[in-house]
């Protein structure tokens, strides 16, 4: 008994990337417009690595307008 196989045909073929091609264009097109600045990062200096009395890696933060 021989087996026939059918063969199907979408029309157009695939490279094998036009899905991820798809998908990085589409996140391009998200990328393109950011979101509001974080209003609140202007009242800070920018943070400054530190070690606690542990030897623990932290991260200091110091207010622009508070007094050292």
């Amino acid at each position: 008994a021989e087996k026939s196989c059918e063969i199907f045909d979408s029309g157009e073929e695939s490279d094998g990337n036009s899905a991820l091609r798809a998908v990085e264009e589409q996140e391009q097109k998200q990328g393109q417009c950011p979101g509001p600045l974080n209003g609140s990062l202007q009242y800070y200096y920018d943070p400054i690595p530190t070690k606690d009395k542990n030897g623990t890696k932290r991260w200091q933060f110091q207010c622009r307008y508070c007094p050292w």
